[in-house]
């Protein structure tokens, strides 16, 4: 049998207690059990590390995705993400299990809900870029949810439909704050703004600098000369979006917020806390 510590905890659920049936044989654990599909019904969710309001966030589970649920408990559930295999735990009341596929996705940095066409009552909330929903009656301007409500046409696409330029995606949240764990909605850290935008052009990528660095696309040399427009210049614990005229694309700390900067000023930034560049990828 595979020791515990062989399977990293962030993409397989199992405790002392209860894992996932599909480990069974690889891991120790009282009781095994199959997930049952679930769909996150509130705008966003923190997925955090323990059942506890003050732990860790580790990421965010936008509107719409998909999950397994392995445990209802105390009004927590214990969950794996089907967007990135993340595991954890969030509100319970944040859980549907019936809500429809979704047929759209949100494309813009965020848009309004509202709760009528015609946009005099107050709005309902708000989805934040990779956010997914059904759209039951599709109109010209407005199409209406089958969750309720109604969105701008034209800061939706079909689920299917993918983009070219996942660089000029990141663009699109330029300004927006920089937060841990976080996925667009309020905020983002480095690697979900990477994560999110390749996610928009069809390119489903994991959740973690550690993970990305190790897994995305192909490697390439650590020879600034070589790095072309999009490319992953990865430092322990931070991610950099290369564009082809010299500059860099990232959610930092280091301004609060998703920004714009010469590529050399941020990579003798880190380089001078320590962090050099280690990984170069291209997707």
């Amino acid at each position: 049998m595979t020791e515990d510590k062989a399977l990293d905890w962030r993409q397989n659920p199992f405790r002392p207690d209860l894992a996932d049936i599909r480990l069974e044989g690889q891991v120790e654990a009282s009781r095994f059990v199959e997930g049952t599909p679930a769909r996150i019904a509130a705008p966003a969710t923190p997925l955090l590390r323990r059942p506890a309001a003050d732990a860790a966030m580790d990421s965010q589970l936008l509107h719409g995705e998909a999950v397994l649920v392995f445990e209802r408990k105390d009004g927590w559930a214990w969950v794996q993400s089907m967007t990135d295999g993340y595991v954890g735990y969030l509100r319970e009341g944040a859980l549907s299990t019936s809500m429809p596929a979704p047929t759209h996705k949100v494309t813009v940095g965020q848009t309004v809900v509202l709760s009528d066409r015609d946009q005099i009552a107050a709005p309902l909330h708000s989805l934040s870029m990779g956010a997914q929903v059904s759209v039951a009656e599709p109109g010209d301007r407005f199409h209406r949810l089958a969750t309720g409500g109604y969105v701008f046409a034209g800061h939706l696409a079909p689920v299917d439909c993918y983009e070219a330029d996942w660089v000029a995606v990141a663009g699109r949240l330029l300004g927006l704050p920089y937060l841990w764990g976080g996925r667009g909605f309020g905020g983002i850290d480095c690697s979900g703004l990477v994560q999110l935008s390749l996610a928009l052009c069809g390119c489903p990528v994991l959740r973690d600098t550690d993970q990305q660095s190790a897994t995305v696309g192909q490697p390439i040399p650590l020879d600034s000369a070589s790095w072309k427009h999009g490319d992953l210049l990865y430092t322990k614990g931070h991610v950099l979006i290369a564009r082809s005229d010299g500059s860099v694309i990232h959610a930092t700390g280091f301004r609060w917020s998703v920004i714009h900067e010469l590529r050399n000023n941020a990579i003798l930034r880190l380089y001078d806390q320590g962090r050099p560049i280690i990984s170069a990828r291209r997707p």
